[in-house]
């Protein structure tokens, strides 16, 4: 069992080295970004933070087991190359934003009409809630199937501590937050894999690896095709990440890029590296079997460093959602000093908004598989759609949400009454589909 003293201990030092920046703010723009721009240090670490979410750290186990090794070292390489590409082109579209406005908004506000900029913000708003309706969700049941605590007691604290953190302190805390995070999730993503290998010997562990076969076939090419258009989807509407490419200085930008891409590389290597160990070992035949035996270690001193890991990777994922949920909200009834009205009523709302959206995922919990396809569904429908918004000169008509929420719509209605291979396909056609004829006069005003 774990020692959860050890876990309360580690996130109250958190708070605590963060209480002289929570709460701390003046103005709004303080809130959504960290004053003079970012230099090198804060937008590499902020930005390897922005890519270390639940989802992920899950990716890279989900196609070990299906995928093999290989497959799933080719998916990482081409997913590392188009996060490069997305984000350099983010960064050309970001030159004449305002530094300190929420730059999600602004943009989409100024490639679509009116009408379809309110359809656009919901679905924005839907998908940077994820870390509230799925990932806390998948947290949940990850909890319950392997500890014996309460999962309601883990969300309270979890939501709590969150909350101190994004909901009253912002970009300021989030950065020195995460930046304890890369100190030491990166020694235990380097440290656990580097232990069980130089003490079973890597041949031996390759040997036993082995004996699961792994084929090439279509359904496999097609959901790893998927899996991409859906990592398009999260980054065209991760709002923390688009605040954190503007808000590093220009001439910082791409190297700032490169350097987190390279920090965040290890994340999912490592975890390959941890799965196949596993794999080796004890030889799972199902997905289940394997995901609840993650968190048992024979050694209690690495299974804690594991657990550690994962609680980083699900607090970066509701802290994400407590921050864009913040921005996308609050600035909507801001005076025209460009600040709240009273900062009390913004802590207020923050505080009592972020625990009402967190009270949904409680009776959402049986239902986990149903958000999932609902997400994945939803990642791939707009990935080329929105990733087309970014080349695009004119503004577009309502008919491009309508579009996007009727693929989505089709699509889980696919996905629950027919099969999860076919769902996938039509969203990812249907997805490049709309982005070619988005990019046309049809839906053009």
């Amino acid at each position: 069992m774990i020692d959860w003293y050890i876990i309360l201990f580690l996130f109250a030092g958190l708070i605590i080295f963060n209480l002289d920046k929570i709460a701390n703010k003046q103005a709004f723009y303080e809130f959504i970004m960290v004053r003079n721009g970012l230099g090198i240090k804060q937008g590499t670490t902020l930005l390897w933070m922005s890519l270390f979410m639940q989802t992920f750290l899950f990716i890279p186990i989900f196609t070990i087991f299906h995928f093999g090794l290989f497959f799933s070292v080719l998916f990482f390489l081409l997913f590392f190359l188009l996060i490069y590409v997305f984000l350099v082109n983010l960064t050309k579209q970001m030159r004449s934003q305002n530094i300190y406005e929420p730059v999600v908004i602004n943009f989409y506000r100024a490639k679509l009409t009116p009408a379809a900029f309110r359809l656009i913000m919901l679905i924005i708003l839907i998908a940077n809630m994820d870390g509230f309706i799925l990932q806390l969700t998948l947290a949940d049941h990850v909890f319950s199937l392997n500890f014996s605590r309460s999962p309601l007691i883990f969300n309270v604290l979890f939501i709590a501590f969150c909350v101190m953190v994004a909901g009253l302190g912002g970009m300021p805390t989030i950065y020195r937050t995460g930046y304890t995070f890369l100190v030491i999730g990166g020694f235990i993503i380097l440290f656990v894999p580097l232990f069980f290998y130089l003490k079973d010997g890597i041949h031996q562990i390759y040997q036993s690896y082995t004996f699961f076969n792994f084929h090439w076939n279509r359904p496999k090419f097609i959901f790893i095709l998927s899996f991409l258009m859906a990592s398009i989807g999260i980054l065209a509407t991760h709002s923390f990440l688009w605040q954190v490419v503007h808000s590093i200085r220009n001439n910082y930008r791409y190297s700032a890029i490169k350097l987190s891409i390279f920090c965040f590389s290890s994340i999912p290597l490592s975890v390959m590296l941890f799965i196949v160990y596993l794999l080796s070992k004890y030889h799972y035949r199902t997905f289940d079997m394997l995901s609840k035996n993650i968190f048992n270690l024979p050694l209690q001193s690495l299974n804690i460093m594991v657990v550690i890991v994962w609680l980083f990777s699900v607090a970066n994922s509701v802290i994400f959602s407590i921050y864009s949920f913040t921005i996308l909200i609050v600035s909507l009834f801001r005076n025209k000093d460009r600040t709240p009205k009273k900062l009390k009523n913004f802590y207020f709302f923050v505080i009592c908004g972020t625990f009402a959206v967190s009270f949904l995922q409680y009776f959402l919990k049986n239902h986990l598989n149903m958000l999932f396809a609902s997400y994945f569904l939803l990642y791939t429908a707009i990935s080329f759609p929105f990733w087309s918004l970014l080349f695009s000169k004119k503004k577009h008509t309502i008919w491009f949400p309508i579009s996007i929420f009727s693929i989505w719509f089709i699509c889980l209605y696919i996905w629950l009454f027919e099969n999860s291979l076919l769902a996938a396909a039509t969203a990812g056609i249907s997805s490049i589909t709309l982005a070619v004829i988005s990019n046309l006069v049809q839906f053009r005003k």
